[in-house]
């Protein structure tokens, strides 16, 4: 931005700086003028000195070049202090980063912040499809806890009625009851990193020792709830509205992939994925899916799809008897410029914005040496270029942290972080032995 900013105002100085050089003192002419004008345009201290007009003249014109040199130091120390702000901005976005990193633990509320879309701001206003879940960061669970506490009280609920008026229940929270949890290491879309399913069956096998019945669980149709669902919602309107986001801005050189599918005419979209097909399907449905909606008939059509498989995936969840959920998290942290590359991981996550589910994430393992040899065989599922990229973004990453979600239903925040309090439990017990 200060760069632009000094790149516009840059010419505007230059003209200012010549036009100084060749008019103080004000209106004197270029060329040498006849002796009897010369007084006139000489000012009255030079007239005052015995000077021959030659002479003063070049005085004049040497007055002139060390104003204009000024004018060029100005303009240096304007620009030093840009590359400055932009230093500073760039030290205040590291220590920003490594505050965050101070404060492994996150928790989405599904019926506290979510619900309430004061002064939240999603990337495509109005879109029902895929709700966007902010929530806080602490160092630990019963640091969420209690910032739960302290949100869901009378005056939240005056400020937003769409929130219901329901206090933060500490019986289920502080309750000793076993739970029954379900649990996957895959959703067969996207196969995770060594080390993330390693850190879930890690997480199963402690929970079981500490008494917690553990029952698999596979989530329902993961790859249409992800394209059909979550991307064709999000981009109902082809990606129009998301693209114009970007408009006034800079791109991110990692995010000009995804921004060029949003400017795709549709029916480009759907011919390049009936070619793709054959040799990458999971592309070539992602790629269709961002046609969006054909109509508001096909919209409305959309969001019935999207209760259907809510209540489809409850029933699955309440077959089992289930009070939370553990599953993987994208993990480790890429690599620089890998992210805008890796849309599809997002698989991990999205699926319960789709649901509209609490979810909260926290930290259990880190990358070994031998999950890093593990990768070194990754095929994934379908070994195309969303594989093969993902192995460049996530290799090198021994010692990074490894997470894990833990998941309620709707309007279950204490069982959510019952659930993460049971897993920061066992995983510290196993970290002190």
């Amino acid at each position: 931005m200060f760069q632009s900013l000094f790149l516009l105002c840059l010419p505007l100085l230059l003209l200012r700086s010549l036009f100084l050089l060749f008019s103080f003192p004000p209106l004197l002419p270029l060329a040498l003028p006849p002796p009897p004008l010369l007084p006139l345009a000489l000012p009255p201290l030079l007239l005052a000195l015995p000077f021959s007009p030659t002479l003063a003249f070049f005085l004049l014109l040497l007055f002139r070049l060390l104003f204009f040199l000024l004018h060029l130091f100005f303009l240096l120390r304007l620009l030093c202090l840009l590359f400055l702000l932009r230093l500073l901005l760039l030290l205040f976005c590291s220590l920003f980063l490594l505050i965050c990193t101070l404060f492994p633990l996150s928790f989405s509320s599904s019926s506290c912040l979510s619900s309430s879309n004061l002064g939240v701001c999603d990337p495509v206003s109005g879109m029902k499809s895929a709700r966007s879940m902010p929530g806080p960061m602490a160092r630990d669970v019963d640091s969420l806890a209690l910032f739960m506490k302290a949100v869901l009280c009378d005056d939240f609920f005056q400020l937003d009625i769409t929130v219901p008026p329901i206090p933060f229940n500490d019986e289920i929270y502080n309750s000793k009851r076993r739970l029954t949890i379900g649990f996957y290491d895959t959703d067969g879309y996207f196969l995770p990193h060594p080390s993330m399913r390693r850190a879930v069956q890690e997480t199963k096998t402690l929970l079981e020792e500490a008494g917690h019945k553990l029952v698999a669980f596979t989530p329902p149709r993961i790859e249409y709830a992800l394209n059909e669902l979550a991307i064709r919602g999000f981009f109902a309107d082809g990606g129009k509205t998301l693209a114009d986001e970007f408009g006034p801005d800079i791109v991110d050189p990692n995010l000009k992939q995804q921004l060029f599918l949003y400017k795709v005419p549709n029916i480009v979209k759907k011919i390049a994925s009936f070619f793709m097909r054959p040799l990458f399907p999971r592309i070539a449905s992602h790629v269709e899916a961002h046609s969006g909606c054909s109509s508001v008939n096909d919209l409305w059509k959309h969001y019935t799809s999207i209760q259907e498989y809510r209540n489809e995936y409850v029933k699955q969840w309440r077959t089992l008897g289930m009070d939370a959920l553990l599953c993987p998290m994208l993990s480790p942290a890429f690599n620089i410029g890998h992210p805008g590359k890796l849309f599809a991981g997002f698989s991990f996550t999205m699926l319960f914005n789709v649901l509209n589910f609490a979810v909260g994430v926290l930290p259990v393992t880190t990358v070994t040496p031998e999950d890093e040899e593990e990768l070194k065989h990754y095929k994934g599922y379908y070994n195309d270029p969303w594989d093969k990229e993902f192995i460049k973004g996530i290799e090198g990453g021994v010692g990074l942290p490894v997470a894990v979600q833990c998941v309620a239903l709707q309007w279950q925040e204490e069982q959510c972080l019952r659930l993460m309090k049971e897993v920061e439990t066992v995983t510290r017990g196993r970290d002190h032995k």
